[in-house]
This record gives C-alpha cells, sequence and structure tokens, in this order.
C-alpha cells in the first residue's frame, strides 16, 4: 500500500515526536508498505551537525518531503493547504497523520485518512469550529488513533463515536544486539535518558543521587540551559553525572549499560513545545525504551502509566514520595531475584505488545475497515 504520512516533526530533532515519527515511517516500510514522509521545512530548528539523519535515528533510509515553512500569520493553514494541494496532485489515497489540519484539508479532497492525537481534541468556535466539527464526521476519516485508553475515554466524553477510535500507546525497537557499552562510571549504575524540564522528576534523582553515595547516577538528555540549572542544584554531588544529549542511535547503548532505568514523571508534566499538563493521558517512549532494555524499572505510579506498567514488571511509587523513591532503589539494588523477574517480564511484555511493527500493524489495517 502507498502511505503518505504527515507530521508537524522538525527533522532531525531533539524532540521524542520526531523519533516516534521516524520509527513509525520505518515500521510500515518493514511491513512492505511504500511510506512518504512529509513534514515543514524548518532548517532553522534542526539539530546541527546531524550528517546522516537515518544513522541519526537508526532507520532505514525514508523518503522525507519538505514542505515549505515560512513564519508569518497565518502560515499554518496556508502551509496545511499546499500540503494538501501535494497530496492531490501526487493521486495519493491514504493519508496517516499527526499534523491536525493538513489532514483536514486532506479529508475534504476527499482522502482517507488516519489522525493521531497525543493531545485533547481539537474544538473552536465560529465557522472554523464547525469546519472541524464536519471533518470528524465525514465518512472518509477513517480512524482516530490515541495513545492511551485515558485519552480515548476524553475524546468519547468529547462526543466521538468509540467504534472509530483506536488506542495504540507508543513503542520502541528491540536493542540492537552485541552493541558496544556506553562509558559509564561506577560499578552499579542507575540511568534516566530523557529531558530535564517541568514534570519530569529530576528533583527525585537529586535526592536517590544525595542519599546513596555508593551508586553512580547517569543522566542523558536536556538543553544547555536546563543542564546548567539542575547542575547548579547538586554541585557536591560527585556521584551524579550528567551527559547532556545523546542521540537516539545511541540511547540504546547508554541503558543497556545501566542496572536500574528511572522514570519519576510529575503531574503537570509538559513535552517538547511546552503546553497544558499531559500526564493524565500520556504514552511516553521512555517507558517501552525501558522496557525493551529489559532493566528493572521504576517509574512513578501514575493512573495511565499503568495501562502499560504493573507490580509485575516494575516498581511502580508514589511520585513525590521522595523516601518510598529511595526504598525502591535499594530494593532493586538489593533483591537480585526480584530485580531479575521484573525486568524479564518487562522485555517479555515488550515483545509481546510494544514494538513499532506490531503498532504500524495495528494502524495500517485501519484503512481497509
Amino acid at each position: 500500500m502507498k502511505i503518505t504520512y504527515i507530521a508537524n516533526s522538525i527533522i532531525p530533532s531533539r524532540a521524542a515526536n520526531s523519533i516516534h515519527v521516524m520509527k513509525m515511517t520505518n515500521a510500515m516500510q518493514i511491513l512492505g508498505h511504500e511510506v512518504e514522509l512529509i513534514v515543514p521545512n524548518r532548517s532553522r530548528d534542526i539539530e546541527l551537525g546531524v550528517n546522516n539523519i537515518f544513522d541519526f535515528y537508526n532507520v532505514d533510509p525514508i523518503k522525507i518531503k519538505y514542505m515549505p515553512w515560512f513564519k508569518f500569520p497565518g502560515i499554518l493553514y496556508i502551509y496545511s493547504f499546499m500540503t494538501a494541494c501535494y497530496v492531490k496532485f501526487r493521486g495519493v489515497k491514504f493519508v496517516y497523520s499527526r499534523d491536525f489540519y493538513p489532514a483536514l484539508f486532506c479529508a475534504f479532497f476527499g482522502i482517507d485518512v488516519i489522525m493521531e492525537f497525543h493531545r485533547k481534541p481539537i474544538f473552536a468556535k465560529g465557522i472554523k469550529g464547525e469546519i472541524i466539527l464536519k471533518f470528524y464526521k465525514l465518512s472518509n476519516l477513517k480512524g482516530i488513533v490515541v495513545i492511551s485508553q485515558a485519552l480515548k475515554d476524553i475524546f468519547v466524553k468529547s462526543g466521538f463515536n468509540e467504534d472509530k477510535i483506536k488506542v495504540a500507546h507508543d513503542a520502541s525497537d528491540a536493542p540492537l544486539e552485541n552493541q558496544t557499552p556506553y562509558p559509564l562510571e561506577g560499578e552499579v549504575k542507575v540511568g534516566y535518558v530523557g529531558h530535564l524540564y517541568k514534570g519530569r522528576g529530576i528533583e527525585n534523582i537529586i535526592y536517590l543521587a544525595e542519599r546513596n553515595a555508593h551508586l553512580n547516577f547517569h543522566i542523558a538528555g536536556g538543553t544547555d540551559r536546563d543542564i546548567s540549572y539542575w547542575k547548579s542544584k547538586c554541585t557536591d554531588l560527585i556521584n551524579l553525572h550528567f551527559h547532556g544529549f545523546i542521540p537516539p542511535s545511541l540511547t540504546d547503548s547508554f541503558r543497556n549499560s545501566c542496572d536500574v532505568l528511572l522514570a519519576p514523571y510529575q503531574k503537570g508534566l509538559t513535552i517538547w513545545a511546552g503546553g497544558s499538563d499531559t500526564s493524565s493521558f500520556m504514552s511516553p517512549l521512555k517507558i517501552f525504551e525501558y522496557m525493551a532494555a529489559g532493566k528493572v524499572i521504576i517509574c512513578s505510579d501514575l493512573p495511565v502509566l499503568r495501562e502499560v506498567l504493573n507490580d509485575q514488571n516494575a516498581l511502580l511509587v508514589t511520585p513525590t514520595q521522595m523516601e518510598e523513591w529511595n526504598s525502591a532503589l535499594r530494593r532493586a539494588i538489593s533483591n537480585k531475584k526480584l530485580a531479575n523477574e521484573l525486568s524479564v517480564r518487562a522485555k517479555m511484555d515488550f515483545k509481546k505488545k510494544y514494538s513499532w511493527k506490531a503498532r504500524a500493524h495495528e494502524i495500517t489495517s485501519l484503512f481497509s475497515l
């Protein structure tokens, strides 16, 4: 099947959404589909120093169409219309989109669309709102994909047809075998991979490092500004190491070199671009990448994360109860039997449900409905 995948991601960039988009495109290609990815040409915002985009994301070569993007009022709608025209004139029959307004124009042009949401449904007032509601009711909007059951519940309460909504949690690739270990200091290594902004729980990691001088804590990710901020909060901690941004192609090696992986999400969590709290309906890539690594996971016990994690594949603790985190970490280090059971079950659950290939298969099957 020929599929056009539309996203508003900056390629290449550090944003998790860009990893998600590239991995999904790659998975569709592995399934045998012919895929063209369309993204805005935002060259001023891309990650510098990337010589090969596909090596950066550790994916096969992908056909990418960069559509013109300019910064002026109304560009969102002009860009969306131009993208839909490009798709229509190429004779595309199937569009999979993470970009709302290009998907809307494509659907009005008679193209079959599957729309993926990582946030609450978009509504508006006046004529714009009427157009959006009409889009939601079009027969060629073949399906809506959401990243958690919690987000689906929000859509259903907002008036959407439950049968039209597919829950597809995020996913991961299986780590490559025989990887070169990432050079991490310490006999016992506790790791975190991700951003360092509001809601990520970096305070929890600092707390743990202060009380476990015999362990080494390794943080991968974050902007220079965020790293400087957190370093200023813990200048005396010699067992806490900030590694800065690591390309997606190397994060598997980092995770595999750790003994325990932390995901201290907090309420009030925001995503790369900022905005509203997503902690009640999120599906973080980090969780699935941790599961794939087959390491002990200590994670915040948030209701939406229990859609994937449970007491058999992770240690789940109250986000803000620091001593619970400390107790969980010490259990993970001292109880080898428990650590092995949790890590084995996490990897098993990943293999059964949460590969990119399995996710792509579920979603592309919606086009045949």
